[in-house]
């Protein structure tokens, strides 16, 4: 303990005396907020200082992922806030699990639960926490490195997903990502919003993709194409807060650069533009696909 200074003068805010103690946790267990989960098993260092609370651990698990260089601050008790910085590092597939414990489950939650990452991911997370009952704000931003990312309304996964993304609270805001999908190179963005009923995903997509690299389509359709497509295209994911996952898919391309062999009237030579649109609305059980030929 260090006290010095006029008491009549505390909590010295022009530097003219020192109230600190130090206090040293182990194995302790901070609950900073009702409705988020405890941290445990805490190794933590207590710097009372003047009228606030600096707080420091090395390491700390949040649900499946671990938090290092934990900074937790009180800069001013008549505030009342709490500030908690952390660096995140773990398995993307235990991220959605701990935020489904917080407030943010109809949300940040929802979305993971929808868009499941997997593979190592790092992160900055800051937690901005009242003290008088008012609403958490979470934000940081996530580093994505050869992760996959599980698309399930559409029951497919991105491969090699590279890039990052920042959230506050249940808004999501991505850079240009790059990754692989049905075998192609991609490049993507995303954000969602939360709106009056839903929870909203906007993905926008392109890529220059050789169909016959895809591995969907049958052996003779395969062996009468050549060439490749380029074309870009937008995902649309709802998560209604009392409904089911409904989500709109649109792609356009030209297939100027595609030769087909196959019979006539779907037979053409390299060089010939055919702009294409496909769209495509569904759910978790089905969906309807249209398509058309523009000129």
């Amino acid at each position: 303990m260090v006290y010095g200074g006029n008491p009549h003068l505390f909590p010295y805010k022009h530097n003219e005396g020192q109230f600190e103690v130090l206090v040293p946790l182990r194995n302790a267990t901070f609950a900073f907020q009702p409705d988020w989960p405890a941290l445990k098993n805490l190794n933590i260092e207590l710097d009372f200082l003047n009228d606030g609370l600096w707080m420091r651990s090395d390491s700390v698990d949040l649900g499946g992922v671990k938090a290092s260089k934990l900074a937790a601050t009180i800069p001013d008790y008549s505030k009342e806030k709490l500030l908690i910085d952390a660096d995140i590092n773990g398995p993307g597939k235990a991220v959605g699990p701990y935020f489904d414990e917080t407030p943010l489950k109809d949300s940040l939650g929802s979305t993971l639960a929808e868009l499941q990452l997997d593979g190592d991911v790092n992160a900055r997370l800051h937690l901005d926490i009242p003290l008088d009952g008012e609403q958490v704000t979470a934000e940081g931003d996530v580093s994505l490195r050869n992760n996959s990312l599980f698309i399930k309304p559409l029951n497919s996964t991105l491969k090699n997903l590279n890039g990052k993304f920042s959230f506050v609270n249940g808004a999501l805001k991505s850079g240009p990502l790059t990754a692989n999908w049905f075998n192609q190179p991609l490049n993507l963005d995303f954000s969602t919003t939360e709106g009056a009923k839903a929870y909203q995903v906007a993905v926008n997509l392109n890529g220059n993709w050789q169909p016959t690299r895809m591995g969907v389509l049958p052996p003779q359709l395969n062996d009468a194409l050549s060439g490749s497509v380029t074309w870009n295209g937008k995902v649309g994911i709802d998560l209604p807060y009392h409904a089911d996952t409904t989500y709109h898919i649109e792609l356009n391309g030209d297939l100027r650069n595609v030769s087909s062999h196959l019979p006539s009237p779907l037979n053409k030579p390299a060089g010939e533009a055919i702009p294409v649109n496909i769209q495509a609305d569904g759910n978790l059980k089905s969906f309807a696909l249209t398509g058309e030929r523009r000129e």
